[in-house]
């Protein structure tokens, strides 16, 4: 019985080794890759496609030459349909299609010319701008692609430290704010890119950041929605006393004869556009009930204002107390618009505001 089965088994493994190196060496072309389609994209190119009903598939390849001729070759899962491929330029590309089977068999190959879109990079270039700020700079850029550029900025810092910050954004209007700055002229080397990390050539950008200082009072003028004119005083009560430099003197609303209650505001003008760093204001010496919730408001004609800080908080311990305006807005007008007090009343030792002409 031994004897007749040695012989069965080895020519069953014998059939099965042939089985299997027919299966290897199966020259047969699998069917091509049906509804290929390429869709051109900021400096990419999108493809979609259908496999054939054949278990044999393994992946599809996607080929082209680059800027140098050489040929690039991505790889695409079976279970895959769509490819994105990125870092192209805006410039005719032609792709070949190939499915590739388990024994590293081609189908027959299929051509599709595209030819993407200016790179997303190339199209936020044109709109960098460089603005000073109070010992800072603003870098702005425009997208209107809806797809994502990466910022590289590289400069020195004031202590003459290279820095490079990196950003990504697909925001129709961006910026970046850099801080810490000397009053002295400072270049900014700008790298744009796309995702992929092609990019365009360094731009170059120069700015003086602005150095801070206490604005000049003499010629501002001042309004507020109410004032104490006969209670408190031939200084104190009116709202010019919370900008004339002394903060023993002081601002009041309105309480003999009328009680209006908050909100209540503050205006100044400043005559001139200012570009402002920070509003300092004092609260009332000897008392501790002016107001504790408080916006500050800004403007350019006194007219039309904009929130620029919303729910900001005086403490009322007779100390001065800074408040920073980051972005540093060019304007003329700025208010105190209080919200809540300790009673209902207002007032104010002294504003002061920061910033550059």
């Amino acid at each position: 019985m031994k004897k007749l089965i040695r012989p069965v088994l080895s020519i069953l493994v014998t059939f099965l080794i042939l089985n299997a190196c027919r299966k290897t060496n199966d020259t047969t072309h699998p069917a091509d890759v049906q509804n290929i389609t390429a869709t051109p994209g900021y400096g990419l190119a999108t493809f979609t496609w259908t496999f054939p009903d054949d278990s044999s598939y393994l992946y599809v390849s996607i080929s082209y030459p680059d800027s140098t001729g050489r040929i690039i070759e991505q790889k695409y899962s079976k279970y895959s349909n769509t490819a994105e491929i990125e870092g192209l330029s805006a410039k005719p590309y032609s792709f070949t299609v190939t499915a590739i089977n388990l024994s590293g068999i081609a189908s027959s190959p299929e051509t599709i010319t595209v030819t993407p879109k200016d790179p997303v990079y190339a199209i936020v270039a044109p709109s960098l701008a460089i603005s000073p700020g109070i010992g800072s700079a603003t870098i702005k850029w425009n997208n209107p692609t809806g797809q994502a550029v990466v910022i590289k900025i590289s400069y020195l810092d004031s202590t003459n430290t290279a820095q490079i910050l990196s950003d990504s954004s697909s925001k129709a209007a961006d910026s970046v704010i850099i801080s810490s700055l000397l009053n002295v002229e400072t270049s900014f080397t700008i790298t744009l890119a796309d995702p992929s990390g092609a990019h365009g050539a360094d731009q170059l950008l120069k700015t003086t950041p602005l150095l801070e200082s206490k604005i000049d009072k003499s010629n501002w003028s001042v309004t507020a929605d109410s004032q104490e004119t006969d209670g408190e005083g031939p200084v104190d009560g009116f709202a010019t006393a919370a900008i004339d430099n002394d903060i023993t003197t002081y601002w009041h609303t309105e309480w003999e004869n009328a009680q209006p209650d908050y909100p209540h505001w503050l205006a100044v003008d400043m005559k001139q556009e200012v570009v402002l760093s920070r509003v300092e204001l004092t609260p009332r010496q000897g008392k501790t009930d002016g107001f504790t919730s408080f916006d500050i408001d800004i403007s350019n004609d006194g007219i039309n204002w904009t929130a620029y800080a919303s729910n900001l908080t005086l403490v009322q311990n007779h100390t001065a107390q800074s408040f920073a305006i980051t972005s540093n807005p060019k304007v003329r007008y700025v208010r105190i618009y209080a919200t809540a007090g300790v009673s209902y009343y207002a007032n104010l030792a002294e504003l002061s505001i920061y910033g550059s002409y």
